[in-house]
């Protein structure tokens, strides 16, 4: 979460800027600062203080029930994709049984052909997902 504040503040006029203060026109600085995280720094935290008693109490509050909220989302999404990985285990070991099946089906009626094509093709498309899968998994632990 980042936070931006804008702070504009006036710069006197120096003996130069007085001849374009005559014309009506002004001479502003603007800096701005910016801060990263759920919490300001304490020099903004103490400034939302004195403009409103109570309130860095209510920020650090918020900020306590955002990280708890967000904790628990994570907990969500982590417990869903070990789920999902279980699933995709059990359809994979399923259905490498279902094609071992076929082709012992295919190899019994006496039809070697079809069996070693269903038994090849069934044990290759798992080796297959393996190697995809645990490529994939390679590269999502090199982006952490």
């Amino acid at each position: 979460m980042s936070h931006r504040s804008k702070q504009i503040a006036r710069v006197p006029t120096t003996p130069i800027d007085q001849k374009a203060a005559k014309q009506g026109s002004a001479v502003t600085t603007t800096f701005q600062q910016e801060f990263r995280g759920p919490l300001p720094p304490p020099e903004v935290l103490e400034m939302y203080e004195k403009s409103c008693p109570g309130c860095a109490e209510r920020i650090l509050k918020m900020a306590e029930i955002q990280a708890g909220h967000r904790q628990d989302i994570e907990r969500i999404i982590v417990s869903a994709n070990i789920g999902q990985e279980k699933r995709g285990q059990i359809f994979g070991l399923a259905s490498c049984f279902l094609v071992l099946a076929a082709a012992c089906v295919c190899a019994a009626v006496g039809q070697p052909i079809p069996a070693t094509v269903i038994g090849s093709g069934g044990i290759a498309g798992i080796i297959i997902a393996f190697r995809v899968g645990s490529k994939v998994i390679e590269k999502e632990k090199s982006k952490d």
